[in-house]
């Protein structure tokens, strides 16, 4: 059996979608069998329960062989990941696989960064068997710059000249669905990133490409784009910690590209400009209402 914490989020619904297409035995953690439903019709076994309440994750992770541990990153996520590794422990767990980000270090001035970190050290110290996935911005990301896509023909960031390989949400959870089911991931941590790593400039034309249209990328100053974001509704420590991923990788953190994808996850990378063919509907529908981006690392 295998438990995925974070099923309902963007990666852990990927992974666990995979799975079941494999005819693997998912169990799903929410704290609403309502938002499960889809994978419960789709075979899944849904546990309701939420980390904020420990005494409610045992009953999930009874009996498990391997663990995913997905949820969205937050001022809470520390403790409830915790817990969670703590039931797993008890429970006899074998495996235990973690979505984390590149850059994760305990003590990161990056909010984000520093609870991957304390919780990737977490793991190490409390399961005998782990993976660590770690991603870079995730190509989905740039579904919440539709509106900007649509009507200005521009993608708004802080990320300067810095180089960034995007990573389909997809292809990550095609290297976390290997590490979950196959022997030889043990105290292995993976850097997943798209095929090639290009400037927002040339991210934005790469994505112009895929939509048939003409794109150019605006950099703004920090500090413009985190009131930009609390003004759009973000709380501000996601804001910082969005924006704290911007400077980092204007600063180089993202300039790095592995094979993992294609050597682990047995799938051909996607490229910036496949990812946006492909979404081209739904860069259309979320043009009509901006969405926040999604942390790498987040669920």
């Amino acid at each position: 059996m295998i438990v995925v914490i974070g099923a309902t989020g963007t990666v852990g619904s990927e992974v666990t979608r995979r799975l079941l297409l494999r005819d693997e035995p998912v169990r799903v953690f929410s704290r609403d069998a309502a938002r499960a439903a889809t994978l419960a019709a789709q075979g899944a076994e849904v546990v309701v329960g939420d980390l904020e309440r420990p005494d409610t994750v045992p009953a999930a992770v009874a009996g498990a062989d391997a663990l995913l541990l997905s949820t969205t990153p937050g001022p809470t996520m520390v403790r409830e990941q915790t817990a969670a590794l703590a039931a797993a422990r008890e429970a006899g767990v074998e495996r235990v696989v973690r979505i984390s980000a590149v850059g994760a270090q305990p003590g990161s001035a990056v909010n984000l960064l520093d609870w991957h970190g304390r919780l990737d050290a977490a793991l190490q110290a409390s399961a005998t068997s782990w993976t660590i996935v770690r991603s870079v911005w995730f190509a989905q990301n740039y579904l919440m710059q539709a509106g900007s896509i649509a009507g200005e023909g521009a993608i708004y960031g802080a990320m300067g000249s810095g180089k960034l390989a995007p990573v389909d949400v997809a292809d990550l959870a095609a290297v976390a669905v290997t590490a979950l089911t196959e022997r030889g991931h043990d105290r292995q941590t993976y850097a997943v990133t798209g095929p090639k790593a290009g400037t927002q400039q040339e991210i934005a034309e790469a994505i112009g490409a895929g939509l048939g249209r003409d794109l150019h990328y605006v950099d703004v100053p920090a500090e413009s784009l985190t009131a930009g974001l609390t003004a759009s509704g973000l709380p501000r420590w996601l804001a910082d910690g969005l924006v704290g991923l911007n400077v980092a990788y204007a600063g180089g953190l993202g300039d790095v590209v592995t094979d993992v994808v294609s050597s682990i996850g047995g799938v051909t990378p996607t490229t910036m400009q496949a990812f946006a063919a492909a979404h081209a509907g739904a860069f259309e529908a979320a043009a009509g209402g901006a969405a926040a981006p999604e942390p790498a690392g987040a669920a």
